[in-house]
């Protein structure tokens, strides 16, 4: 379940409830509304990308790990092309690339040579 839906659902009722309570219900409610619509549009991201963005942006800055070769791979770059799936794209070595799909989180690579081993 998204976190907006959760929110939604959950716990606006409560904070309503407060809000009423204290007179502040204009200012608090917008900035609300505003926080939930950017956690939205991210979540709508990660929905599209088929992975959660803290672990996108881990592999970006840390590196992957990739299936049957358990070593630790620099990354280079994403890649999104129209009408394909994203793809993380890795060096080999000098001059030498290759690709993962974003969606094959745990099946093709990982953050950790532990993660692939489960």
């Amino acid at each position: 379940m998204r976190l907006t839906d959760k929110v939604h659902r959950l716990i606006l009722p409560e904070l309503h409830n407060f809000i009423e309570s204290k007179n502040q219900s204009i200012y608090i409610n917008q900035k609300t509304t505003e926080a939930l619509d950017k956690l939205g549009q991210l979540e709508d991201i990660e929905d599209e990308l088929g992975i959660d963005l803290v672990t996108l942006f881990k592999a970006i800055k840390y590196g992957i790990y990739v299936k049957d070769r358990m070593k630790p791979f620099k990354f280079v770059r994403l890649e999104w092309l129209e009408n394909l799936e994203p793809m993380l794209i890795f060096d080999i070595k000098d001059d030498c690339e290759s690709e993962v799909y974003v969606k094959g989180y745990r099946q093709t690579w990982a953050l950790t040579e532990e993660e692939l081993k489960k």
